[in-house]
């Protein structure tokens, strides 16, 4: 699996120029390793990082076409962004370009399920509202900085 994380997750850092960081470091090893994250957060907005996207192993950009920065001002001002496991947002049209006349680029909206994605077992539901933490974009904000040294202390 961190093979193809590598490859398709790296060639969307690479489109960008965005860092591409497979963490494995136990710093929390009285937790379970889901807490890591919280963690590897927090020690790369010591470094200098405005935004990090934190994904699972098991999850991948699916719409290389569409930047981070996107996310940043779509949801600007906020501190967290959690991904969903099924959510419509707007999304730049295929023209996306700026029109000569310097009109912004066409927008449409669009759904997760308008992307292919494994078949859920028999039964499973997911809702529009229903958080997946294994896609989360946090932002440097003092708020994020505090909820995550809460966390981390407790």
């Amino acid at each position: 699996m961190e093979e193809l994380h590598k490859l398709y997750n790296g060639a969307y850092c690479a489109r960008y120029g965005y860092a591409c960081i497979v963490d494995k470091t136990r710093r929390l090893p009285h937790l379970k390793p889901h807490f890591e994250k919280l963690a590897m957060v927090s020690a790369l907005f010591e470094q200098g990082f405005r935004a990090v996207l934190v994904l699972d192993d098991d999850a991948f950009i699916l719409r290389p076409e569409v930047s981070i920065e996107h996310w940043l001002t779509v949801y600007q001002g906020d501190s967290l962004i959690a991904a969903s496991h099924g959510w419509t947002t707007f999304m730049p049209a295929p023209d996306a370009g700026r029109h000569a006349s310097g009109a912004m680029p066409s927008v449409y909206e669009r759904s997760t399920w308008d992307v292919p994605h494994h078949t859920n077992p028999e039964g499973f539901i997911p809702t529009l509202n229903s958080p997946n933490t294994g896609v989360l974009l946090f932002v440097d904000t003092t708020y994020t900085r505090t909820l995550l040294g809460m966390l981390l202390e407790n």
